[in-house]
């Protein structure tokens, strides 16, 4: 009688460690796939930020490149070089139209310092362009400017170059992964 009690009133021992393993190992295993689905998630993100900021950035410097009236060689401290590039840009007036396109210039560089590439603008007083310096993107690994599959240092006369390949390589690095996005475009010169 006592035995039937028992039986009657819950479960042995043996059928609550089964039940409690079975219910810790589906805890384990739907943590796993929680923690490969965040990872997943962590990549994608990675990868999709690391393109954005490329794209960003070769956009910007594109639309630079083709208002440029030039590629100058020297300009204050920078030079054009295979990471540097120096353009010589109409001055704009405050509608954006341009004011003497022979007269008046601004000059806008754009050059890799550590990992991050800097825009920098060198503005005529008559421009309504102002002077500035900014980091257009960061965690970038490679900029390079050539032409015709030649890095721009290998120009003596930089004036003479009415295309330019920008190529971008931009690196995300985490702690579970690391990854790198290459970006490259022509552009010419609409100016020159």
């Amino acid at each position: 009688m006592a035995n039937e009690k028992l039986k009657k009133s819950g479960h042995t021992i043996a059928e609550l460690i089964v039940g409690s393993a079975i219910a810790i190992l589906a805890f384990v295993v739907l943590f796993y796939i929680s923690f490969t689905l965040q990872d997943n998630i962590d990549i994608t993100s990675g990868v999709l930020g690391i393109s954005e900021r490329g794209r960003f950035a070769i956009d910007r410097i594109s639309k630079d490149i083709r208002e440029a009236k030039s590629i100058v060689s020297l300009h204050g401290a920078y030079s054009t070089d295979n990471d540097t590039i120096v353009l010589e840009l109409p001055s704009i007036n405050a509608s954006g139209d341009v004011i003497d396109p022979d007269k008046y210039f601004d000059y806008v560089i754009y050059t890799l310092q550590s990992d991050n590439i800097l825009r920098i603008v060198d503005a005529n007083v008559a421009s309504s362009r102002k002077n500035s310096t900014e980091t257009v993107t960061g965690n970038v690994d490679t900029l390079l400017f050539s032409s015709q599959g030649v890095g721009l240092s290998s120009y003596a006369d930089k004036s003479s170059i009415n295309t330019v390949t920008v190529k971008i390589i931009t690196r995300t690095i985490s702690a579970r992964f690391g990854r790198q996005n290459e970006i490259i475009t022509s552009v010419s010169l609409r100016n020159k």
